[in-house]
C-alpha cells in the first residue's frame, strides 16, 4: 500500500461507489481496502444489524484494520468511544444509520457541529452496507434509512458507496435517487449473482408434514455423536416462535 500513488488516493476519493455484487466478489472487502489508501482518514459504514457489524469488526481486525462497532452497549463500557473515533483512532466505524441520524445520538451531533469541521475532515469515506434496505425498510420500518442521503449536507466533501447482493434494477433506481447518487459522479461495479452455494432444492416430507420430526429430513441419517460437528450449519424457517421452539426442541 506503501506504493500507491497520490493520484490514486486522489482518483479513488473523488468518486462514489455503487457495489452490487455476490459474495464471492467480497464487496465488503472493496471498501475494507479502499480506506488503507488513505492516511489519517477513518470510515463509516452504516449497517443494519449489530450481529452483522460484530463480524465485519472481526474480518477487519485479521487484515490488520483497527475497526469498532458503535452500539449504546459499546459507548458504556467505554464512554471515551466517540472522542477516540473523533480523533481518528479507528479506521472503520460501524454504526446503524439511526446513530447518524437521530438528535439525540451523540455522533449525529458531532457530525452536524460545524465547529467540528477537523472531525468531517478526517472521514475518508461513508459507506451504506446492504443499501438495498433504503427501498425496503425506509419507508415504514426504519425509516432512517430512507434519510441517509441527507448526511451529504452535512458531510458534503465525503465520497458515498453503496453496496449490496439483493437488489433489481428498479429498485437500484430508487436507492440511487433516495441516496442522492448523481449519475454522471458515481461509478456502478455490477457483478454476476451466481452463487454456487445458495440453490432452490424441492424434497419430498415423508409423513403427514404436519408432525415436527416430518422435519427431520435435514438430519443425516445414522448420524452419530461423533458427526454432529460435521453436519452443515441449517436453517428452517418457522412463521410462529412457539412451533418453531417446539420443532427446535424435537430436532
Amino acid at each position: 500500500m506503501d506504493e500507491i500513488q497520490e493520484e490514486d488516493r486522489s482518483y479513488v476519493s473523488s468518486l462514489e461507489q455503487e457495489w452490487e455484487s455476490t459474495e464471492v466478489y467480497q464487496k465488503t472487502l472493496a471498501f475494507q481496502i479502499a480506506i488503507m489508501m488513505m492516511a489519517s482518514k477513518f470510515e463509516l459504514v452504516a449497517t443494519p444489524l449489530n450481529r452483522l457489524g460484530e463480524d465485519q469488526v472481526e474480518k477487519c481486525q485479521k487484515i490488520g484494520l483497527c475497526a469498532v462497532l458503535l452500539t449504546s452497549d459499546a459507548q458504556e463500557r467505554d464512554p471515551k468511544l466517540i472522542g477516540k473515533i473523533a480523533n481518528g483512532e479507528y479506521d472503520l466505524v460501524y454504526l446503524a444509520p439511526e446513530k447518524l441520524l437521530q438528535p439525540n445520538q451523540p455522533f449525529a451531533c458531532l457530525l452536524k457541529e460545524v465547529r467540528n469541521n477537523k472531525v468531517v475532515n478526517k472521514i475518508g469515506f461513508l459507506i451504506i452496507d446492504e443499501c438495498y434496505l433504503v427501498e425496503d425498510w425506509g419507508e415504514e420500518f426504519r425509516t432512517d434509512y430512507a434519510r441517509l442521503g441527507t448526511l451529504r449536507e452535512h458531510l458534503p466533501r465525503v465520497p458515498f458507496g453503496a453496496c449490496t447482493t439483493t437488489t433489481t434494477p428498479e429498485k437500484h433506481e430508487k436507492i440511487r435517487v433516495g441516496l442522492g447518487f448523481n449519475p454522471y459522479e458515481s461509478i456502478r461495479i455490477l457483478e454476476k449473482v451466481n452463487r454456487p452455494n445458495l440453490f432452490y432444492a424441492v424434497r419430498i416430507i415423508e409423513g403427514s408434514g404436519m408432525g415436527e420430526w416430518d422435519l427431520n429430513f435435514p438430519i443425516p441419517k445414522n448420524l452419530t455423536t461423533e458427526q454432529i460437528q460435521d453436519m452443515p450449519k441449517t436453517l428452517i424457517y418457522i412463521d410462529h416462535k412457539k412451533k418453531a421452539s417446539k420443532i427446535a426442541t424435537v430436532l
